[in-house]
């Protein structure tokens, strides 16, 4: 037998404790499950607390990102791809404190440096293609100066591309 998610909560409270209840042991547990008709073992029970309680936590961070955004959006906002990054990089640096998990944490903040740094390198990039068309067009045009010589124009255009 399956548990349906309302059970499934009802037990994830009964093992947790609820406000000032304290939660029960896995062969608490175990007992309650076979009072409903379920079979269970320790390592299994275990294994579905572990899943449950990231589901809760991802659960949470959904609503939360979901009020987020909907807050923004009655003030009239609108998202640019990289503002949307940012919040979810936030939203899942939230989980990763409430979950106490810093390597979760360590990675995003890994990621995100790493992004930082793609980002340079790309603008640097685009840079050096610009200077690189600009210095063949300045080229291209003494190359096609009829009053240069062969030697002037190899030299000008030597300079222009910086090969003194």
């Amino acid at each position: 037998m399956r548990l349906g998610p309302d059970p499934q909560h009802e037990l994830f409270l009964y093992m947790e404790g609820d406000g000032k209840e304290r939660g029960h042991t896995y062969k608490d547990c175990i007992t309650w499950l076979t009072d409903l008709g379920v079979k269970t073992t320790k390592s299994r029970l275990s294994e579905w607390r572990s899943w449950y309680w990231m589901r809760l936590l991802f659960q949470d961070c959904r609503e939360t990102t979901k009020v987020m955004l909907e807050n923004d959006l009655k003030g009239g906002a609108e998202y640019t791809d990289e503002q949307i990054e940012r919040k979810g990089n936030w939203t899942f640096n939230l989980l990763a404190i409430k979950t106490r998990n810093d390597k979760m944490w360590a990675r995003q903040q890994t990621l995100a440096l790493r992004k930082k740094a793609i980002t340079a390198t790309e603008r640097k990039v685009a840079f050096e293609i610009k200077k690189y068309e600009d210095q063949c067009a300045k080229a291209k045009a003494v190359e096609s100066d009829p009053e240069l010589t062969a030697d002037e124009k190899q030299e000008r255009i030597r300079q222009i591309l910086g090969t003194d």
